[in-house]
């Protein structure tokens, strides 16, 4: 589909079949695990084979020679022993399993896989979504009834409603401007003259910020709404200098020419100066520089295009519109509102005497204000962006490090049952393991709050709510946060705000790691306080006794490719299918095992080709590890 940039599926359980080795058998047949794996690598394969030429025809030759079925890897033969084969499925079972079975995916509490899409860099979201959404009844129509699809998560709902949000500001702000200025003027063709600005910077900016390649988003529309009441005043300035003259008794072409001649350096003056004030932010440095420069870019280009205007049309339309004062009527209206304004000029110059009057008090009041204004400046709270609610909230959950993929798997599911029940979000998908987690004791969920309109909370008042009941679950810590539209970093991580050690040497690292995170937790404000320190996972350390295992002429290369062949799930064999291909894989059975003799129980081979246990040649022995320092003290 055009603009997508990139498609990820979290929680793929792909096909492979899979070799579950009964280390019994094999050490009973005299077999070696690397045995297994290379029979089957070697029984399978998909080479060219060439052609046969006919007389008259040539044929392509093609073969069996790949071992689809979990059958016919069964059948597959190892060796011989006593003049008879040993099939795989003498000395284990072979299963249609995943090819990564130490990961989940969850849609909402049910078991299913998340379809990440990202869009291209300049992409229209909104656009992009759109067709997504269109494409999504075709898509169900063409896979199986019981496979639903349905959004989790639609970051375009932010979108839509931030940049609603603010094309309503901006069409509110001109409506109230030009209202201001009718009020005042109390004359609509006096009115249309500086409103016309409004629409024109506008038009003229859009017409910039395309050649620059800038987009109508946030930033932008923001600063289209702040010039919104800035581009009129040159407009204004400009029709209150010839609106005098014509009072003066000039007519409206002698009135143009000398008001704007007066008052046009006036304009240029005031352009340069609201330029000034955004000067700093054009050449701001770093990200908060690299976002703003947009916006100041949007409102010094909508400054100019309103000089341009008022020293230009606004006195062509002035000569040709405008009426004298003299031959306009007014009614009852405008005289009940001339002696409103009559009443306030009068009051101003009397409240303008009375400071002169009390010209040490005013300065007085004044450096008052002034002191009070820095010292509000120290007080309020500061952040590097505001806080929004977009609709979405990011959860990490975490767990020891030592915990089994089972365990994790259950508390996984608590938490998801916890969050099911919350009767503001509207969806939500998880995932632990794979390759989207940074451990088998970690785990993500994505939520989807529901509308705001339809919500009795914000974002971070349900994490508010959420935190309590997830922290009563054992064994597993939950961190939340409100996605931002504007975040910084390349990665999602457990909490808003990080702070991050750097060293040289690892154990001083491991050292000073959980005394920051100690005195972190003392500091008032601080919530979800946690450590990324991955250093307390339970070890079992194989000591290897490199003369006897010399001796019996097994090196530790051996070794080591022996164990992973056990533990380490590899892949003894590559499938190529029509659209996809796939791995035949092998494990030791049964695959979670508390026994940790299992590993004496592990045959490697020696000189002669003889099959030599583990436990000959190497102790197995449990290694201390530091205890885990990132679950708030759970350890």
């Amino acid at each position: 589909m055009r603009d997508v940039g990139q498609v990820l599926i979290f929680g793929q359980q792909k096909y492979a079949p899979t070799i579950r080795v009964n280390p019994a058998a094999l050490a009973a047949r005299g077999i070696g695990l690397d045995d297994v794996a290379n029979a089957v690598s070697g029984q399978t394969a998909d080479l060219p084979v060439g052609t046969l030429q006919g007389p008259q025809q040539s044929y392509q030759i093609g073969t069996n020679g790949q071992l689809f079925s979990t059958g016919d890897i069964g059948q597959a033969v190892v060796v011989y022993r006593n003049g008879a084969p040993v099939r795989v499925k003498d000395i284990g079972t072979v299963v249609a399993a995943a090819e990564s079975p130490l990961q989940r995916s969850w849609v909402g509490t049910a078991p299913g896989e998340m379809i990440g899409i990202w869009r291209q860099p300049g992409a229209n979201t909104i656009e992009l979504v759109d067709r997504i959404k269109e494409a999504l009844p075709k898509l169900q129509a063409g896979i199986p009834p019981a496979v639903k699809l349905s959004v989790i998560s639609d970051r375009s709902v932010s979108i839509r409603e931030s940049f609603t949000d603010v094309k309503l500001t901006l069409i509110g702000t001109v409506i109230l401007v030009i209202l201001v200025i009718f009020v005042f003027l109390r004359s609509l063709w006096a009115t249309l003259i500086p409103s016309v600005t409004v629409p024109l910077s506008i038009v003229g900016t859009f017409a910039v910020m395309y050649a620059l390649g800038y987009s109508l988003d946030n930033l932008s529309l923001m600063g289209l709404t702040i010039a919104a009441g800035l581009v009129v005043d040159d407009a204004v300035v400009m029709l209150e200098n010839i609106y005098r003259h014509l009072e003066a008794g000039l007519d409206r072409v002698q009135a143009a020419l000398k008001g704007s001649k007066e008052i046009g350096f006036t304009i240029i003056s005031i352009t340069v100066s609201l330029i000034a004030v955004f000067i700093p932010v054009l050449f701001m440095s770093g990200i908060v520089g690299r976002l703003f420069r947009e916006f100041g870019v949007v409102v010094t280009v909508a400054v100019v295009l309103s000089a341009v205007i008022a020293l230009t049309l606004s006195p062509v339309m002035a000569a040709l519109v405008l009426e004298k004062p003299s031959a306009a009527r007014h009614g009852r209206i405008y005289q009940w509102s001339e002696r409103v304004y009559t009443r306030a000029i009068h009051g101003y110059e009397h409240a303008l005497r009375f400071t002169l009057r009390h010209r040490r008090a005013t300065m007085a009041v004044n450096l008052a204000l002034i002191m009070l204004s820095g010292w509000m400046f120290y007080a309020m709270p500061k952040g590097f962006f505001p806080q929004e609610d977009t609709g979405l909230i990011f959860g990490f959950s975490s767990s020891d490090q030592d915990i089994s993929f089972p365990g994790m798997l259950a508390r996984q599911q608590e938490i998801l049952n916890v969050i099911a029940a919350d009767p503001d979000v509207d969806a939500f998908g998880s995932s632990i393991g794979g390759s989207s987690s940074s451990g088998l004791n970690t785990g993500r969920v994505y939520i989807q709050l529901k509308p705001y309109s339809q919500r009795s909370a914000n974002a971070d008042q349900i994490i508010a709510r959420l935190r309590p009941k997830l922290a009563a679950i054992p064994g597993v810590a939950t961190f939340m946060q409100s996605i931002q539209n504007i975040r910084i970093g390349a990665r999602l991580t457990r909490t808003q705000y990080q702070y991050t050690l750097q060293d040289i040497n690892a154990d001083e690292v491991n050292q000073w790691g959980p005394k920051v995170l100690a005195k972190l937790k003392t500091l008032p404000g601080l919530l979800d306080l946690a450590s990324d320190q991955q250093t307390g996972s339970a070890r079992l350390m194989l000591r290897i006794n490199r003369d006897t295992a010399a001796r019996l002429g097994v090196n530790v290369t051996t070794i080591q490719q022996t164990l992973y062949d056990a533990f380490g799930q590899p892949f003894v064999a590559q499938l190529y299918g029509t659209l996809n291909t796939y791995h035949i894989v092998m494990e030791v059975e049964p695959r979670y095992q508390t026994d940790f003799s299992a590993l004496s129980r592990i045959y490697v081979h020696g000189a002669g080709g003889r099959l030599i246990p583990i436990s000959q040649f190497a102790t197995l022995e449990p290694e201390s590890a530091p205890l885990s320092v990132n679950h708030q003290g759970q350890r």
